[in-house]
């Protein structure tokens, strides 16, 4: 069960510990899932997408990425990156048809203690899916640009941007 958000993120933060390493301790110690947005969502829950689904990660470093990036407007794949990261398969992100929209500086990471019903697909990955319904969040962190410290490269003008 959840306990005390606000609190166990004050204190690691106060440690001076990284947002990447506050949520999955969230994740590991608390039984959460994580969901990035661009958006400050002012009300108690997550909408579903277009399509019906709600996604969400056990991974900060994933959360993190959504939180900053956008795939709005991007060619297809748009937003590349795996969905198994080990030592073989780092995280690194490319970007397909970059625009100004993209990147933003600020986004937020929410806290989703209510994990029964999501599926991890594909199996074994760091992708849960929950389908047709809202999901309340307990919480939320604050992200900034500076807080995704993996490769980034911009395929279309075959560039590194990190």
């Amino acid at each position: 069960m959840l306990t005390n958000v606000p609190a166990t993120i004050s204190a690691l933060e106060s440690s001076g510990h990284t947002k990447e390493y506050i949520l999955n301790y969230l994740v590991k110690h608390n039984n959460v899932l994580l969901h990035g947005s661009r958006v400050n969502i002012s009300s108690p829950f997550l909408r579903s997408s277009r399509n019906g689904k709600i996604f969400a990660t056990n991974d900060a470093r994933i959360a993190i990425l959504k939180a900053i990036f956008s795939n709005r407007g991007l060619k297809p794949p748009g937003l590349e990156y795996p969905y198994i990261i080990n030592e073989r398969n780092p995280l690194t992100l490319r970007i397909h048809g970059i625009n100004n929209k993209t990147i933003g500086d600020i986004g937020f990471v929410y806290i989703i203690s209510e994990i029964g019903s999501f599926v991890n697909i594909p199996q074994g990955s760091w992708q849960y899916v929950k389908k047709n319904e809202n999901v309340s969040f307990s919480d939320r962190l604050e992200i900034l640009r500076s807080d995704f410290i993996y490769p980034v490269y911009d395929v279309t003008n075959r560039r590194k941007i990190q």
